[in-house]
Parts: structure tokens; C-alpha cells; sequence
């Protein structure tokens, strides 16, 4: 008997086996499944001795001699298929006996036994599983006799597949059995199991009292072969030697494993299921076999071995692998360089992207290893967006440690993930561009629903704070400059329309001055990143304000109405521009304030265009009978035309109704004012405003959120037009300090933040520190930090305290650990006692 009678999670797909040739044939249905299809075994008898293949594919899932497997009372059928030779040269017997078990035909099931795969495992299953999970009432006589077959044939009835439930706890769970026919099954299955689950003990009593269970000592009881256990030594047979190094790289047995390799077990080429012991370690996730094999020189991955996602997806249908044995097994594989944690697919996904369809435990163990958080896929999508909340959280929260010293109290915040660097191209320095800057990350995670409460960590926070002070200097010389160009502006536009000429060619000149920085700023934009310049309708609005104030400087010669148009419409660009400028200065929350004044306006027009249907309504009503009763009057109260009365009913809206100046001549028209006035004055407005004020306070809930994600827009909208230009002054390009200038750098290269140190100065204030980073030409990375205590930013009492919560000491040892599980261990317990107590008294 060979290895396959322990059940063993094979990754390898139900038709795996199957010829490549068949994808190569035509889609029509092969004549030997047109037979069985049809019932006709003498057809089907004729082709099979005419050369045709059971192992052409019957559907998209499953070829001909699978097909038939499963079918009931079709035993005759299958054994003609075994009169063929490729069913067993194939290997397609490897899935014959879960297949039979599928049909619940024991004549069916009799003609795949004995098999070496009678315990192999697919989908979660085996074929005792299937059996036990799958039958019902009906059918209960029939899967009785068949798991007889396969208990006769050395299945196993208590090993637990990769949900951790026996073919026993399975028969607890089906649904489609009565009481009657779920006894029949366990008491077949407790033949060969002892039940020593005692959770699964007591809820068998609990629903059959009178139900015996096997001694407790005879869990190997069935008849299995003394080689199916890697601890049992025997005469050194080759064969059972390298079975049982399977065998001990399944059950992690270090001692087994190790003294089989040194009896010349072979841990090289393919063994059990066609695999070798370095892709089977893999596949059990054994993290000392792995690296005892890749230590040796002869043992590699094949080269189109999936390491990275064989791992994860063999991890997370493991429940019962600790997720401290998968961060092992990926240490081991990073330090024998077996995988690149931060590899790309075709479509520029790294493994983080797929994120979603992991565990979070999965995901978290591989951020920890240094994935890049800044690597794009093709469509510029960044993995952030699809990590889980949660899992972000937890990894930032592992990014900040605390050192404790004897001398100094020290916390480090790390940023390497969000870092992203240069590609070497035939000795040309140029940055990726599938990767990202750190403040698009930031913005990635702000714009994420899922993930904004995440700008609340003090990962970001400080991060901000940090570019803010970057920043700001730009920002506010931006601020004071256009101040003066409102200032020169407003005057002259009024002075224009004074005819005060003394004054006019003063102001002229001011706001001369003024226009040419506006125009320069535009300009500089527009070449820094001319696209994204383009897309953004406010850029257009500026220029039409350049334009109108350039006209009232260069002509003087205007028509009134003209000149007027021109001036007002100017202060209204002027004011807009201003606002904007003013929402976005960090203090008095002003930046929450101009968010509340868009979405209260957005969800104002949203409603109104909506409910106008009303407003436009009425008005038609009220110029049918009241504009074209003939009745003199002005134009607005008389409703003259459809637009002046569209334009009194928007009027009469908000409550100015002028009843008393409203020709009501009859009944109707009385009728219609009123509905007027309770429809669209006292319902509509008042639920606009219902809705208006509802936005306000979501707004205000999440006020602090909102607010970075101003202050991250506005960051990031600089930072993308100012990471581009090359300009020595901005405080985000920095020359190499004194100790590098020995390395060949570019005049100005852009410096990545690397980390912040926290630490308190002599006048007990916490300062954070930051560490930057910049690449060279030759593709190096130097690490520096700024001789400017300038740079450096002092955190309040509430980020040291939010910081201290989440820290990570790296001087916590196991005991340390183990010794907070015992007592909340006890904790528990106590509070258990104490509920029960309660329990007892009411």
C-alpha cells in the first residue's frame, strides 16, 4: 500500500491528467459521449474497440470516463472504459473513487477498489467525506453499503480534511438526512472511529443516547500498513523510506525527517503525486523542511513553479496551519531568493493587488516582508485600494516600533513600503513609471470609502503634517500674492468705473503686476503636467479672469453695459478664486468649511433640478390663468410670459408670495395658489433644506476625517505639480548633505521620506525627525538626514498618546506573550464563572 491511502490536499485540478490534446480538438461532442449520452452501450462498446479515448472531455468539467463514474447503474459502461489502456496510463484512475462514491452505487464504486486513492482529497473532500455529507434518506442503504467498501479498502474515517471536519462530523451536519438514516451512517463510520473529538462525543450523546462507541484504544484498529506512520523504523527499504519522507513533511516531524534524509532518502525529482519534496513542503507549508532542502545546492524550483501563489492559496484552505508557520516558510523562500514578494503578473499586479481573495492573516504576514505599497498595475490601480481596513490598519501599526534604550526613549515610524525607486537602463536614471510617490498613496487611501478612517492613524497624520511644513512656504507665498493682486485689482476695477483718472494708472500698474504672476503660475503649471492642467475645469476659469483683467488694463473705450458686465463678472472669479485659497488654509477649520459649502451646493442643485419639475409646473399654470387673463399689470406679477413666470415662481418659493399684488379672479386659480403655497413653499423647500442640513451633519460626524482629506487633496495636487520642476529653492528637492557629496548624484533629485524618530528634546517637547532617502544615477540609494532643525515638526500630547497605543515593542519576547495569554486566559474564565453564578441566581 502506498501513500495515497493518507489523505493529503493535492493542488493538482481534477482533469490535470488529462491529454493536452484535448483543448486542441473541436468543440463538438466526441461520438463515444454522443453514446452514453444516449444510453447506447453497443455503440459505445464498438468505439471503444475502435481506438476511441475516455478521456476526451464529456462537458467543460469532467471527460467521459469521469462522466460515466458517477452516473448510477452504469457499471458496464465503466468497465469497457478500463478495457481501455490510457485510463490507467493517464492516471485518470486518481479521481475514479470519488467519482464512483459520487454516484452512490456500490456495483460502481466495487470496480475502482482496491485503488491507492481511495483517501485522496479534491474540493475539501474525500470519497468517505462526499459520502457522509451528501446522502440523504433516500439513497441512505446505498451509501451505507459504499462506505462499507471503502472502510474495507483502508479509508481513513477520522482524518480531517482541509476544514477540519472527519467524514463523522459531516454526517452530523447533513441536512438531508432523518434521524434514522443519519444513525445508519454514524454507526458504519464508528466501526473504525474511536471519537476522541470530545466536543463531537458529547453532541452525538446528546442526539443518540443509546449509541456505542468503539473502545477509545483502537483508533488503529483498521488494518494499515506499518509504513504508514514516518516514526516507525523498519529494514530501510528505499520505497517506504522516501514515502515516509513524504509522510514526515506533512506531519512537520523534524526528527523523522531529519534521520530520513540521513538514510538516503531521496529529495530529489518527483515523487508522491507526481511532485517533489521541496513543491510538497511548500504545499504543507513546512518551513523547516523547506529550508533544510533549498540549503542544498542540487534543490530548486522548477522554473515555472509558482511559489508565490502555490503558498498563499495552500495557507488559506489550511485552518489548522498557524500563521506564524506561513511568515516562516516566507523568510525561508526570501533567503534563498526562491521569490520576489514584490513580482508583477502580466497585468502589473503584484500579489497584494489580488488581496481580497486572501485571508487577512495572509495579507498581513506579506506586508510585513517588505511589499511596496507604491507599485501600480497597468491600469495605475494601487494595492491599498484593495487591502482591507483591518489589515491596513494592523500593518501600520507594526510600522511604528519603540526602542527601548537605557539612556533614551525613542519611537521609529518606518516608511520603506511606501518608498518607490529607480530602474537601471542602459546607465540612464529615470524612475518607474508603474510606481507611485508617496503622497499617491495617501490619496489612494483617502478616496478609498472603505479606508479613509485610516487618515486618522498617526502613520498619516505625521506624514501630512510633514509635507504640510514642506509645502506651506510655497502655498502661503502663492496666498500673499494673489492677496496682493486682489488688492490692486478690486480698487482699479472700482476707480474704472469712477472715471477717477488720477488713480487709474497707479492701480493700472499694480494690478499689471499681478496679472504677470498669475500668468507665470499658469504657465509653470501647465508645463509641469499639462494633462491633468487640461482636465481641471478651474484652470479655464482662471485664464477667463487673466483675460477680463488684461482687457480692463489694455482698453479704455468700453460701452457701459459692457464695462459693467466685465467688472462684475471679473470680482465674481476674483471671489471664487479667494475662497478656494482661503478653504484650503489649515487653521480655524476652514478647509471643512469650504467642503460643507460644495456638498451642501451639490446636494442643493441635485434636489432642485429634481423637484423644479413642480416649481415648472405651477408657473405654466399661473401664465395661463393669470398672464393671459388680459388683465393689465407689470411684467413680473402679471406672469407676462413662461419665463418671467418660471422666474416669480423660484421668487414665490422661498416665500415671497406678494399675495396681495396677485390677480386670484376665481375659485381655481385661489385653489392653485394655495397648492402653491403648501407643495413647493412649505414641502419642497423645507425638504431641501431637511436634506441640505442631514449633509452637514455627516459632514460634522466625520469632521477630523474630512478635513485631511482636504488637506490630502490639496498636498497632492501640489506635490504632483512641484515634484516635476526643477527648482532649487522648493524644500522638496534637496542636494546631497556634505557626508555624500562623494556620490554621483543629479543636481536635484527628488528625496523620499524614509522615517521619523520621535523622541523628546531637552525641553521635554516631542519632536519627530524625519530620514530621507534619495537615488543616484548609477542606480544606488543614500539615506540622510536634514542638518535643519527646521524640518523636524512637534507632535501634541494626543498623537504621542494614540501613538503609544499602537506601538510594536520588539523587545517583547515569547515568554512575555504567552505569559498575557495565560492571564486573559484566566480573565475569561472568571468572567465565565461570574456569568454563570448570574445564570444561577435569576
Amino acid at each position: 500500500m502506498e501513500l495515497a491511502e493518507i489523505v493529503i490536499n493535492s493542488q493538482e485540478p481534477i482533469e490535470s491528467n488529462v491529454s493536452n490534446s484535448v483543448a486542441s480538438k473541436a468543440m463538438k461532442k466526441p461520438r463515444l459521449a454522443e453514446a452514453f449520452s444516449n444510453k447506447d452501450l453497443e455503440k459505445f462498446s464498438q468505439y471503444i474497440s475502435m481506438g476511441d479515448d475516455p478521456s476526451d472531455m464529456y462537458d467543460d468539467f469532467r471527460c467521459i470516463y469521469h462522466a460515466v463514474l458517477m452516473t448510477r447503474g452504469c457499471a458496464e459502461y465503466a468497465k469497457k472504459c478500463m478495457e481501455c489502456p490510457v485510463v490507467y496510463k493517464k492516471k485518470l484512475a486518481k479521481w475514479s473513487v470519488l467519482y464512483a462514491a459520487k454516484s452512490f452505487d456500490p456495483t460502481m464504486l466495487s470496480l475502482v477498489l482496491p485503488s491507492e486513492y481511495v483517501n485522496e482529497i479534491w474540493c475539501d473532500f474525500s470519497a468517505l467525506h462526499y459520502l457522509a455529507a451528501y446522502c440523504s434518506h433516500r439513497n441512505v442503504d446505498d451509501c451505507v453499503l459504499c462506505m462499507d467498501l471503502l472502510l474495507r479498502h483502508n479509508a481513513i474515517p477520522n482524518y480531517a480534511d482541509v476544514n477540519n471536519d472527519t467524514p463523522l462530523s459531516c454526517a452530523m451536519k447533513n441536512v438531508l438526512l432523518d434521524n434514522k438514516s443519519k444513525r445508519m451512517v454514524l454507526e458504519k463510520l464508528l466501526e473504525k472511529d474511536p471519537v476522541k473529538n470530545s466536543a463531537l462525543r458529547y453532541e452525538l450523546l446528546n442526539k443518540f443516547e443509546d449509541l456505542q462507541f468503539p473502545a477509545a484504544d483502537m483508533e488503529m484498529s483498521y488494518e494499515l500498513p506499518p509504513s504508514k506512520s514516518c516514526c516507525i523504523r523498519d529494514d530501510g527499504c528505499e520505497d517506504k523510506t522516501n514515502e515516509k519522507l513524504f509522510l514526515a513533511i506533512k506531519n512537520h516531524h523534524k526528527k523523522c525527517f531529519d534521520r530520513l534524509l540521513a538514510q538516503g532518502a531521496k529529495y530529489i525529482g518527483k515523487g508522491y503525486s507526481n511532485m517533489q519534496p521541496l513543491e510538497y513542503a511548500l504545499i504543507c507549508i513546512n518551513s523547516y523542511a523547506l529550508r533544510i532542502l533549498l540549503a542544498k545546492d542540487e534543490v530548486q524550483f522548477e522554473p515555472y513553479y509558482d511559489v508565490f501563489t502555490n503558498l498563499v492559496h495552500c495557507f488559506d484552505r489550511s485552518p489548522h496551519i498557524k500563521v506564524t508557520d506561513f511568515g516562516k516558510c516566507l523568510d525561508v523562500l526570501l533567503k534563498y531568493k526562491c521569490l520576489d514578494i514584490n513580482e508583477v503578473d502580466s497585468e502589473g499586479r503584484t500579489i497584494v493587488h489580488l488581496s481580497s481573495h486572501f485571508s487577512d492573516e495572509c495579507v498581513l504576514e506579506i506586508l510585513k516582508r517588505g511589499c511596496l505599497l507604491a507599485i501600480k498595475s497597468d491600469e495605475g490601480e494601487l494595492a491599498v485600494s484593495n487591502i482591507r481596513p483591518n489589515v491596513l490598519n494592523a500593518f501600520f501599526d507594526s510600522l511604528i516600533i519603540r526602542e527601548n534604550d537605557t539612556d533614551s526613549w525613542k519611537i521609529t515610524m518606518d516608511y520603506s513600503n511606501f518608498q518607490y525607486g529607480p530602474k537601471q537602463d542602459e546607465n540612464e536614471y529615470m524612475y518607474m513609471n508603474n510606481f507611485a510617490t508617496q503622497m499617491e498613496i495617501v490619496k489612494a487611501i483617502a478616496e478609498t470609502e472603505t479606508s479613509k478612517q485610516l487618515l486618522e492613524h498617526p502613520l498619516i497624520t505625521i506624514f501630512l503634517e510633514l509635507k504640510w511644513k514642506q509645502l506651506s512656504g510655497l502655498f502661503y507665498l502663492n496666498f500673499w500674492l494673489y492677496m496682493y493682486f486682489v488688492c490692486a485689482c478690486v480698487p482699479y476695477i472700482l476707480i474704472k468705473l469712477g472715471n477717477y483718472e488720477k488713480w487709474t494708472h497707479i492701480f493700472c500698474g499694480l494690478t499689471a503686476l499681478g496679472v504677470s504672476y498669475l500668468v507665470a503660475r499658469e504657465c509653470l503649471q501647465l508645463k509641469t503636467n499639462f494633462r491633468k492642467y487640461l482636465r481641471e475645469p478651474v484652470n479655464y476659469m482662471e485664464w477667463l479672469m487673466i483675460a477680463l483683467v488684461i482687457g480692463l488694463c489694455v482698453r479704455s473705450n468700453f460701452e457701459r453695459y459692457t464695462l459693467n458686465f466685465i467688472c462684475s463678472l471679473t470680482i465674481l472669479l476674483l471671489t471664487v478664486e479667494l475662497f478656494q485659497l482661503l478653504g484650503s488654509l489649515p487653521f480655524m477649520s476652514l478647509s471643512l468649511r469650504m467642503h460643507m459649502f460644495q456638498m451642501v451646493l451639490k446636494s442643493f442643485l441635485k434636489n432642485f433640478l429634481f423637484y423644479s419639475i413642480f416649481v415648472a409646473a405651477f408657473s405654466l399654470c399661473f401664465y395661463i390663468m393669470i398672464g393671459r387673463s388680459g388683465e393689465a399689470g407689470d411684467d413680473l406679477n402679471g406672469f407676462t410670459n413662461p419665463p418671467k413666470a418660471f422666474l416669480k415662481s423660484i421668487v414665490m418659493m422661498i416665500g415671497e408670495l406678494d399675495a396681495g399684488d396677485l390677480r386670484l379672479n376665481d375659485s381655481f386659480t385661489t385653489a392653485l395658489f394655495l397648492g402653491f403655497v403648501f407643495v413647493v413653499t412649505i414641502v419642497l423647500f423645507n425638504l431641501i433644506n431637511g436634506s441640505a442640513i442631514h449633509d452637514i451633519l455627516e459632514i460634522e460626524k466625520d469632521a477630523k476625517i474630512n478635513e485631511t482629506q482636504q488637506r490630502v487633496k490639496l498636498l497632492s495636487d501640489n506635490y504632483d505639480n512641484f515634484s516635476t520642476m526643477k527648482i532649487g529653492s522648493f524644500k522638496h528637492f534637496q542636494s546631497p548633505q556634505s557626508d555624500v557629496d562623494d556620490v554621483n548624484v543629479k543636481k536635484l533629485t527628488p528625496k523620499v521620506l524614509r522615517r521619523i524618530s520621535i523622541y523628546a528634546n531637552k525641553d521635554k517637547k516631542f519632536v519627530a525627525e524625519p530620514e530621507w532617502c534619495m537615488h543616484t544615477n548609477e542606480g544606488k540609494t543614500i539615506y540622510f538626514r536634514s542638518k535643519k532643525d527646521s524640518e523636524n515638526i512637534f507632535l501634541d500630547q494626543h498623537t504621542i498618546e494614540d501613538i503609544m497605543q499602537r506601538v510594536s515593542d520588539p523587545h517583547k519576547t515569547e515568554d512575555d506573550v504567552k505569559q498575557m495569554r495565560k492571564e486573559l486566559k484566566m480573565v475569561r474564565e472568571k468572567l465565565k464563572e461570574i456569568g454563570e453564578a448570574l445564570k444561577a441566581k435569576t
